[in-house]
Order: C-alpha cells, then sequence, then structure tokens
C-alpha cells in the first residue's frame, strides 16, 4: 500500500500500498475498502489479510481493534511469503507491544483453528 500514511505512524514503515484504488475512474472510500479486503480476507487471501490487519490495527475504515488486527496479521503471515511475510511479521511485533501475552495467545489460537470461507 506504498503511499499510504496512517494514523498511527509506526505502521507507516510497513505501509504495502493506498487503500484508496481506483475502479472505473472512482475512488473507494476507505470503509468500502475494507469491505472488500475482509471478503477477500476470509476466503484467505493473505495480501487482503495483511490489509485488514493495518486498517485494524490504525483504525481505518473500521473500528480500530490491536486484537483482531493480531489475528490477521497471524494469518497472513503464515500464507505469505517473501516482503509479505516480513510486513506480516513487522506488524505483529508492533501489536505485541499493545497486547497482554493471553490476548496474544488467544489470537494465536483463533488463527490455528481459522479456515478459509468458501463462498
Amino acid at each position: 500500500m506504498a503511499g499510504r500514511k496512517w494514523k498511527t505512524p509506526a505502521l507507516n514503515e510497513i505501509n504495502l500500498g493506498d487503500i484508496t484504488d481506483q475502479e472505473q475512474g472512482e475512488s473507494r472510500d476507505d470503509v468500502t475498502a475494507a469491505k472488500f479486503f475482509q471478503r477477500a480476507a476470509d476466503r484467505g487471501d493473505a495480501n487482503a489479510q495483511l490489509n485488514i490487519a493495518l486498517m485494524l490495527a490504525d483504525g481505518t475504515g473500521v473500528a480500530k481493534d490491536p486484537l483482531a488486527a493480531y489475528l490477521w496479521a497471524e494469518l497472513a503471515a503464515y500464507r505469505a511469503t517473501g516482503k509479505l511475510r516480513e510486513h506480516a511479521m513487522k506488524l505483529q511485533a508492533h501489536l505485541e507491544g499493545s497486547l497482554s501475552r493471553e490476548d496474544v495467545a488467544k489470537a494465536k489460537e483463533a488463527a490455528r483453528r481459522w479456515h478459509p470461507k468458501t463462498a
């Protein structure tokens, strides 16, 4: 999401691009983008999982939720490779500072039990 400036400064180093996509000449707002990313994340797309994790971590287009952000970053880190995996792991490390050990353990357990939606 290159070029995106997050409200939370620490997230800018994890930046992957701009959430505001262009489609048929119209830009989507953050709420709409979050809905599209959530659908793709629910189906197992690692890039979308990281995008929704970043949005949840920052409160962009969705309510800020560090625990849910950690869960999606965990899923992205598990499924991704290369730079995408590195970004997911950086986000996890950033979020661990705001979560209890118990919350991190809960998120990891939820990630282990998670299965992509098929439809």
